[in-house]
């Protein structure tokens, strides 16, 4: 992936949109970190939970636990969201991931690179949608701050 602008679909899961929520709601500056995560949503196609994918997520977890390497709720989620839908998961936390062996994973940093580049153009359903490299980074800021507390509070 080193362009974006029609060749990449970006999408993401109704499970990332809460975390994104979260974050912003729990950062010192939630006015502002609402709006990049309102700006960064209307750019990107959500996934939800369906049945098949709940379906989907139940057996990787008990695939998991019969092997003693249960995954995060939310983790095994989007996974189960993106196997269904066809999508590989964009992280930089593939310790988790790498835990289901058909779903594909892909360095956030290829995507951080291609970014520098240009001003990305996002696909979502509704057409090609741009987002300021600022909305980008600020949406960014939130999800690590996300995740750093989602890890502490899990000890």
């Amino acid at each position: 992936m080193t362009r974006l602008e029609g060749k990449t679909q970006l999408a993401t899961t109704i499970i990332n949109i809460f975390e994104l929520y979260y974050g912003a709601y729990k950062s010192r500056e939630v006015k502002r970190n609402l709006a990049a995560v309102k700006g960064l949503r209307s750019t990107l196609q959500v996934f939800n939970l369906t049945e098949a994918s709940a379906e989907r997520a139940g057996k990787i977890l008990a695939h998991l636990e019969a092997k003693g390497r249960p995954l995060d709720p939310r983790d095994l989620f989007v996974a189960s969201i993106c196997l269904e839908q066809g999508f590989a998961v964009l992280t930089d936390n593939t310790e988790h991931f790498k835990r289901i062996p058909e779903l594909e994973t892909l360095p956030e940093k290829e995507l951080s690179k291609a970014l520098e580049e240009e001003t990305p153009k996002l696909s979502s359903v509704a057409g090609t949608k741009t987002i300021s490299r600022e909305d980008w980074r600020r949406a960014r800021r939130v999800i690590r701050n996300s995740e750093a507390r989602t890890k502490e509070s899990l000890g």
